[in-house]
Order: structure tokens, then sequence, then C-alpha cells
């Protein structure tokens, strides 16, 4: 099925964005489609958490200024943030492909660097760009937020073979380097406001991220990936056992 509006006469961007997310963060995709660039792809991945890992084609609309986006469905069972990324980017069309989260926003000032993306040579089949934004007060801060910068592989070439790997925190780099190509740098910067929310909600977040960090672990055989998910699980469940704790409600006497 699809839905066509009036396309103005946007340059075609060389680059698809891909999203997954749950029906309960529409809202959020609306308002990270309005930071897009015109010209490019999106597409979103509902997961509706059922027993059926087929993808079904929802709807296809394209805007006004020339992003197509591209809707699809399916019901995976268990929340595995690598596997539904890697269905949701085999559906991408465009030569680069860029993950980006319902709760993320692009800054209209760097639109024009995505119209740029034929400067990098062949050999470079990744780029790290920032990931900025805050959460709630956390235990070695005495400020009422605590601001981070995440330098993360985000884009990379529509190559066969590049996949996610990790049920939490998921990576594609290590797929990137396994092919022997360069990860480079670029200046684009994401503000992420998935973390500026109530502290239910962030102990939420992060009890979803330990359990997925701690399958990894478990399963783990390379050193390198290991580290890896060590140094992750211990972020997330210093800032876990702090929203579970402040309050006194979940300590044992």
């Amino acid at each position: 099925m699809s839905e066509t509006s009036q396309n103005s006469s946007s340059k075609q961007l060389d680059i698809s964005f891909a999203c997954i997310a749950h029906r309960s963060e529409a809202h959020h995709v609306m308002q990270m489609i309005a930071t897009l660039p015109a010209g490019a792809e999106l597409v979103v991945l509902w997961n509706e958490q059922g027993d059926n890992p087929e993808v079904v084609e929802r709807k296809t609309v394209t805007l006004q200024n020339g992003t197509v986006v591209r809707y699809y469905a399916t019901q995976w069972q268990e929340l595995h943030f690598a596997n539904l990324r890697n269905l949701c980017i085999g559906l991408c069309s465009r030569e680069w492909v860029m993950w980006i989260d319902a709760d993320d926003r692009l800054l209209t000032h760097q639109h024009k660097w995505f119209s740029e993306l034929d400067i990098y040579p062949p050999g470079v089949g990744g780029l790290v760009c920032g990931c900025v934004g805050v959460q709630p007060k956390h235990q070695q801060t005495n400020d009422d937020v605590m601001r981070y910068h995440t330098p993360t592989a985000r884009i990379f070439r529509n190559y066969k073979g590049f996949k996610f790997e990790g049920a939490a925190h998921e990576q594609v780099s290590w797929s990137i380097q396994k092919q022997g190509l360069m990860i480079g740098q670029c200046s684009l910067l994401i503000h992420h406001v998935g973390y500026e929310v109530d502290a239910d909600s962030m102990t939420g977040k992060l009890r979803r991220n330990v359990r997925g960090l701690a399958y990894e672990i478990t399963n783990c055989t390379d050193d390198e990936k290991l580290v890896f998910w060590t140094q992750m699980i211990h972020r997330d469940s210093q800032s876990f056992m702090y929203y579970l704790t402040k309050d006194n409600k979940h300590v044992s006497q």
C-alpha cells in the first residue's frame, strides 16, 4: 500500500535512515522525521513484539520535501536490537545507511553534510558521528542532569555482510572492520532525547539494557567484544542501581 503527497524538486540523497520502533513511539518517530534532510529515505520497522518474525510492508509515504518514508512491521518475540536493526537495514535502498532511533533528532544546520558523502573514498566503510544529550541526575554528579557525548559508528555503506551485533548497545563497527574497511570520523552530531525522561522510565530502559548486556557477556567468545560488553554493563548497572535504590524502596535491610 502506498501514499504519495506532492513531491518537490529536492535532489535525492544517497542515504537511507534505518529506524526500529515500537508503536508506542509513533509520536517520537514523527518528531524525528521532521528533522531529516530533504530527499532522503527513511525505513521504519515497527516491532509489534509477537511471535512471527516475518516482515510485512505497511505503506510508503513521499513527503513534500522529497523524503520517502517506508513503513514495515514485524513481530519479533524477543527484544534483540541487533536482530531488529539487521532486518531494517536489509530494507534500505540507498548507497549509505544511517541508523537512527525514534528519539534521535538531527540538527537542521547540518543537513548539507548529507549531500557530500561522495568525498569518502571506497576504502571507508563507515563513519563515526557524535551523539549528545542529557539524562537525569546520576550518582556520580552533583548536577540535576548528566551531560554526555558518545561517538558511535552510525553511518555505513549499504554493503551485504554489514550487520549489527548485540542485544543492547548494538554495534556495526566490528562487521565493517572484518571486511578490511576503515571507519572514519565525521562532524555530524545527533541529539538524543531518549534519556530526557522521568526516573521510572530511566529504570525501565536501564533494566532492558542490563539484561541484554548480560546475555552478550554470557555468550561472548571474543575478548575484544567481551571488554566492550563488560564496560557497558558496568556503566549501565551502576546507573540502574542508582535509580532502583534512590528512594530506598528496593534496598534490603
